[in-house]
């Protein structure tokens, strides 16, 4: 090596001391701070550019939330608060952490679980700006500094087990946001650190059979996951780690049916549980961290349910307590740790969301824009473990889409809907579930829990249920029978009701659905029992623009309505009723009640309809024995009726006769069968539908 090539590499290795000792040095010496693992943000600073032009309705969110923590202004409006707010508050001086200013404890949840720190990190991280982190570190240690967990007598709102977890994930994601902020000095980020252990040794201390089979459970012990990611190099992580894992999967798998389905049957917190255990999933992937297969099997099943119970416009069902959400942001994780074509598609679709976005570092983003995407090869689903059926003729946005639902499930989120169902088409609900509005223990939490705010039908003006309190009934409706059956052509489905098995004089409820794609249903429901009673159907529409003309109800858009033609033996009243599409908020709508007395067997038939398709009216077909002896309706039924084109034949068995008479002739066509379902002119023996 000559003398020149070594004064070379020494003035190289000088240079390289040089840097390293004014750059990294600094970083590892005055600001350990700045060494964390990074668990979330993936981006850096340079990127905000970026954020800026593809994001502006986000960073303008961003800082309007910001702006007004700084204010001590708070209204809880994010897609995914549980229990959103649309009156602001602010506090005069100091903040009360466990202030109630509604009388709804739910406030004071929201209040506590912090989400609205992180956009004060996004604030700093976008500007650079150290009035936001100036702010978060105010906050943070006024926080800390009245809530201490060694104090707990009267905090009790400030640490329920649920908050406690969700403030572990966003006090982590604001921390990031914040760094390189002088306001983090080693004295704050020490208060913090230990603060968050404190959480960490609350959450695996207090563990108990509850969180085993509730939503709570998944929410608190993702929050330990995320500690123990985040204290990796901490004596306490590896125990926090084996039990958050554990558990995960223990919950998971004894809350989360076959189907994919939450128990408690609210998408809304099926969607809380499903944004944990995915965070669970993708965080495993990215720190190398090994999952049972059962835990992954479970989370991929409830983002494919969230695919099959999707409104065409893209959100969740209204069912039990929940919102009308859209699920764009729901796809991401799951779509980027399974790869599965139909999560790829609805992540395309939606788009990476503004809060996904800084989750996924630029080579996720490029390589997930390459794959390929696909629907369902179905259309209709039943979701057998929960009794939810959904029904659709395509998977596009205009598409239209029904639910139905066959089962009760009995817990605190679940309303009074057995047999209530819903029609949504061209965009837009038509006949709706009215929501929940309220957890608080009133007459409006009453009201939007009960059968009458559902597409249901009752007895005597009497509620399915029996309400107790905001969680409980002292009667729960039940089904004991559920029939599916799919085809191409679309679904027929079937369920008994036995909430009136309680009264005095017993009465028994089916109700029957045919459904024919694309935008047909037959609703047949009916009612056995020995005395008179009065029995009600109910329909609730989103509004006012709906007209009564005779026997058909039609909706009154400027265009694409639907009509419904009532039972000819109804009398049809209407009454201002109320909807709620997210919590704390409401709005006028309209409720159709029908009636009808009778007793033994009263059968009603309701069709709803897309006019543009035809206009579909039930005559009856005589119905025989074999040997030419007239049926009875209470024994069996038969309708013909023409839609879109085709003029179809049901045939419906309503009592299971003799043995010696199970064959019925229907017109000129002897059938077999409980129900059949055939197109005139189509081959003797060949049907869209025979059930025996």
């Amino acid at each position: 090596m000559t003398e020149l090539n070594r004064r070379m590499r020494r003035i190289v290795f000088a240079v390289s001391v040089c840097f390293f000792s004014g750059i990294l040095a600094p970083l590892f010496a005055k600001n350990p701070k700045r060494i964390d693992r990074v668990l979330f943000l993936k981006h850096s600073i340079s990127d905000r550019d970026e954020v800026k032009a593809c994001y502006p309705d986000g960073v303008s969110q961003t800082l309007k939330v910001a702006d007004e923590v700084l204010n001590q202004t708070y209204l809880f409006r994010y897609d995914w608060d549980m229990e959103k707010t649309h009156t602001v508050h602010q506090f005069k001086g100091s903040i009360d952490w466990l202030a109630m200013p509604n009388g709804d404890p739910e406030w004071c949840y929201m209040l506590n679980r912090h989400k609205f720190w992180i956009d004060l990190g996004r604030a700093y991280w976008l500007t650079g700006d150290e009035k936001y982190a100036e702010k978060w570190v105010q906050d943070c240690t006024d926080w800390i500094k009245k809530n201490r967990r060694e104090e707990q007598s009267g905090l009790a709102n400030a640490w329920r087990r649920i908050e406690v977890g969700i403030r572990c994930e966003n006090w982590i994601r604001t921390y990031e946001f914040m760094q390189g902020s002088k306001a983090l000095t080693p004295e704050f980020v020490a208060l913090f650190k230990k603060s968050l252990k404190a959480h960490g040794a609350f959450l695996d201390e207090s563990y108990n059979y509850f969180s085993k089979t509730s939503n709570w459970g998944i929410l608190e012990n993702y929050g330990l996951f995320c500690l123990s990611l985040f204290f990796h190099d901490s004596p306490e992580a590896v125990q926090w780690q084996k039990h958050a894992i554990d558990r995960l999967n223990r919950s998971a798998f004894l809350q989360i049916g076959t189907d994919g389905v939450q128990w408690e049957k609210s998408p809304m917190y099926h969607n809380e549980v499903l944004h944990c255990l995915s965070g669970l999933v993708f965080l495993a992937d990215r720190f190398k961290v090994e999952l049972p297969n059962q835990v992954r099997d479970i989370t991929h099943k409830m983002a494919l349910a969230n695919v099959q119970w999707m409104k065409p416009n893209g959100n969740q069902p209204l069912f039990g307590d929940s919102d009308d959400t859209d699920l764009g942001h729901m796809w991401v994780k799951s779509a980027i740790s399974t790869k599965d074509p139909v999560l790829v598609k609805r992540m395309n679709f939606s788009g990476i969301d503004y809060e996904s976005y800084f989750d996924l570092d630029r080579r996720t983003l490029k390589k997930s824009k390459r794959w390929k995407g696909s629907d369902p090869k179905y259309t209709s689903v039943y979701q057998q473990v929960s009794g939810d059926l959904y029904m659709r003729d395509g998977w596009s946005s205009s598409s239209f889409y029904g639910s139905f639902h066959l089962k009760n499930l009995y817990c605190g989120h679940g309303h009074d809907d057995l047999l209530h169902f819903t029609v949504f088409g061209h965009g837009r609900d038509y006949l709706i579930d009215s929501g929940r509005y309220t957890y608080l223990d009133k007459p409006e939490r009453a009201y939007f829990k009960s059968s009458k705010a559902h597409n249901t039908i009752g007895v005597d003006g009497l509620d399915n249920a029996v309400y107790t309190s905001s969680w409980s009934n002292s009667w729960e409706p039940s089904s004991d029978y559920q029939h599916v059956k799919i085809a191409s052509w679309g679904v027929w489905a079937e369920a008994n009701n036995t909430a009136y098995s309680r009264l005095d004089d017993p009465v028994q409820m089916k109700r029957s659905m045919l459904y024919i794609k694309p935008s047909l249903w037959v609703v047949m429901d009916n009612f056995h029992s020995k005395k008179v009673h009065q029995f009600n159907q109910y329909f609730n529409f989103l509004n006012n623009k709906q007209r009564v003309e005779g026997e058909v109800l039609r909706t009154t858009y400027p265009d694409h309505n639907i009509h419904v033609r009532f039972d000819s033996k109804v009398r049809l009243s209407r009454e201002v009723s109320e909807y709620s599409e997210e919590y704390n908020k409401k709005k006028p709508a309209s409720r159709y009640i029908t009636k009808c007395e009778g007793s033994e067997l009263v059968s009603l038939k309701t069709l709803i309809y897309d006019p543009e398709r035809g206009t579909p009216i039930l005559h009856s077909v005589r119905v025989t024995t074999r040997t030419g002896g007239e049926v009875e309706k209470s024994v069996a039924e038969a309708f013909e009726f023409i839609y879109d084109g085709c003029r179809y034949v049901l045939f419906v068995q309503q009592n299971v006769p003799a043995p010696m008479t199970h064959f019925f002739k229907v017109g000129e066509r002897f059938v077999d069968a409980k129900v059949a379902l055939w197109k005139v002119g189509t081959a003797y023996n060949k049907y869209l539908l025979c059930e025996f």
